[in-house]
């Protein structure tokens, strides 16, 4: 039996209104590279990736920083067609925090499903719904 790898049907990507208005102006999401080892192993040795999450609430979408000086968590959601990037790219479940991370802190749960490719963009075709946040 072969095993396919893929994304999550529904999944979620959250970014700073300054990058959402990019990736809507220029009808494309920009991808991170994997060029650092950890990141090239987690990428499946594909050079760019977008990160998305299975859980619309959790740490991965946590701005620590933005919270801890401002007091504010803005930013926009991406709720995207999993279906859709498993029909045009390669994609598939992983742990960034390493069992030993999760183990000194618990409350980490983040999950997190990598889109990756090897051009340093994505089609925005599977963006289903757009939400702004802001929490004071």
């Amino acid at each position: 039996m072969k095993i396919l790898e893929a994304i999550s049907s529904k999944v979620f990507h959250f970014t700073k209104l300054s990058s959402a208005l990019s990736i809507l102006n220029n009808s494309e999401f920009k991808l991170g590279t994997s060029m650092l080892n950890r990141e090239n192993d987690l990428s499946n040795h594909h050079n760019y990736y977008l990160s998305t999450s299975r859980s619309k609430f959790g740490t991965y979408h946590t701005d620590e920083k933005q919270i801890r000086f401002s007091n504010i968590y803005s930013g926009v959601m991406f709720n995207l067609n999993g279906n859709y990037y498993n029909n045009t790219h390669k994609g598939f479940p992983i742990s960034f925090y390493s069992p030993e991370r999760r183990k000194t802190d618990p409350s980490i749960n983040e999950f997190e499903d990598r889109i990756v490719s090897d051009k340093p963009t994505l089609s925005i075709g599977g963006i289903e719904e757009i939400h702004m946040i802001k929490c004071w």
